[in-house]
């Protein structure tokens, strides 16, 4: 009888492997692949698919096909090994990221790596990479691996613990700098302006709403009114609300404010809870009050932008006549955040006359540096701005993956809107 059970339970596991037919390399394999949970696609090598997964928010698994001359097809959802399917075309290679969570030791981590941005490198031992990082002018962040001995890979440019990626080789450490100012509390001077929206009175002597629905610059397909019902004061709150109604030549309507005041840099700071959905596109910014305006030359500074189709990333980003989404040679970041629609909050920006950070929650994520050679073309961030909110629907971005109506209506619900000198 022992006997019998025994070779049930080889029979099974036999036909088990057979089933699956799949030989593990670590966390890939050839000749597999991984049913729907589809995120995104990305025209690359083979070899770079992993680490592409690795880069991606949501990311968890992936799929490699020579389709279009070799395609990463990533997903997303939890899964394992087991879950993944034996496929006729050998060439196909499948994956799960193992460890996407990095385990951060204040601001160094094992089994991490930065993106591009190399500055220089020299062999050093693993403990005295942060230090020879930080006598390196340009230095912010760095990398070190056991090559050669033991090397450390200074990198430079504008990053957070957020730009670093998992990789599977755990001897690998990864690590910035701490940045000076980068505690956005220790940069605001004295309170300058705000709006609380306690009151419609003082909701109407801080801002002016426009009108129209000709697209924006943008193809967007709300029309911006000054009815109630897009704009609504109560209980402390601005919402903005975005509905699938015919008014002038739209089917949505929505709201876009601008302040009256004018601002020459300081730190910019609201709170709120964004919409989501696909098609909506809010916003918190700042746009050169010189009139009339040359967009994109006399400037644009993007506090925060959110696109419903990618569920909680921010992004802050600027435009100059030297970078701007018309050339596609804009600047940003972006950062992934927890519940953008359920949760409050802070989108915060530092605007000087010599950088503009931006931040999340007081979390440093983005920066532009006034260039060396600064002119108008590249720097116009020393004239005054007003700060704009609004939520546009669908548009060049807004919908650059459908609209969905049946999410509408929409809110925008910001508490409060604050200005302070910087330091």
């Amino acid at each position: 009888m022992k006997k019998n059970l025994i070779t049930k339970i080889l029979l099974i596991f036999l036909s088990i492997k057979y089933l699956n037919g799949i030989e593990w390399n670590d966390n890939w394999a050839f000749g597999c692949d991984f049913q729907g949970n589809e995120l995104s696609s990305v025209v690359i090598p083979a070899d770079k698919c992993s680490s592409q997964c690795s880069q991606t928010p949501e990311c968890t698994h992936f799929t490699w096909t020579t389709w279009n001359g070799g395609t990463c097809w990533m997903k997303k959802g939890s899964v394992s090994k087991n879950n993944a399917f034996e496929t006729w075309d050998k060439s196909m290679i499948c994956g799960v990221i193992i460890d996407g969570k990095i385990q951060w030791n204040g601001n160094w981590a094992f089994g991490c790596d930065f993106k591009n941005n190399d500055l220089t490198s020299s062999r050093f031992a693993g403990d005295q990479c942060s230090n020879e990082c930080s006598k390196n002018s340009e230095c912010t962040h760095f990398t070190w691996t056991n090559f050669n001995g033991g090397t450390c890979w200074m990198k430079k440019g504008s990053v957070s613990k957020n730009d670093a990626f998992s990789v599977d080789d755990k001897t690998i450490v990864c690590g910035i700098l701490d940045l000076p100012g980068e505690n956005i509390e220790e940069l605001k001077g004295a309170l300058v302006w705000s709006d609380e929206f306690d009151s419609m009175s003082s909701f109407s002597n801080n801002w002016n709403q426009e009108t129209g629905g000709h697209g924006w610059g943008n193809n967007e397909l709300q029309f911006y009114t000054i009815n109630n019902h897009n704009v609504e004061i109560s209980n402390g709150m601005l919402t903005i609300h975005t509905r699938k109604e015919n008014y002038g030549n739209r089917e949505y309507t929505s709201a876009r404010l601008m302040s009256r005041n004018k601002f020459r840099h300081g730190v910019f700071e609201m709170r709120a809870r964004l919409p989501y959905g696909r098609g909506t596109w809010s916003a918190f910014w700042l746009l050169a009050s010189k009139r009339p305006l040359a967009w994109p030359k006399d400037g644009e500074i993007d506090i925060m932008e959110h696109v419903g189709y990618q569920p909680n990333l921010i992004h802050a980003t600027i435009h100059c006549g030297a970078h701007n989404h018309m050339d596609k040679t804009q600047i940003g970041k972006e950062l992934n955040i927890d519940d953008a629609f359920n949760k409050f909050h802070l989108y915060q920006i530092y605007w000087s006359s010599q950088t503009i950070k931006g931040y999340v929650d007081g979390k440093y994520f983005f920066e532009y540096k006034r260039p060396a050679n600064s002119n108008y073309n590249n720097w116009p961030y020393d004239n005054e701005f007003n700060i704009v909110l609004n939520t546009a629907f669908g548009g060049d971005w807004g919908g650059a993956m459908g609209i969905d109506n049946n999410i509408l209506p929409q809110k925008y619900v910001i508490d409060y809107v604050r200005v302070w000198n910087a330091k």
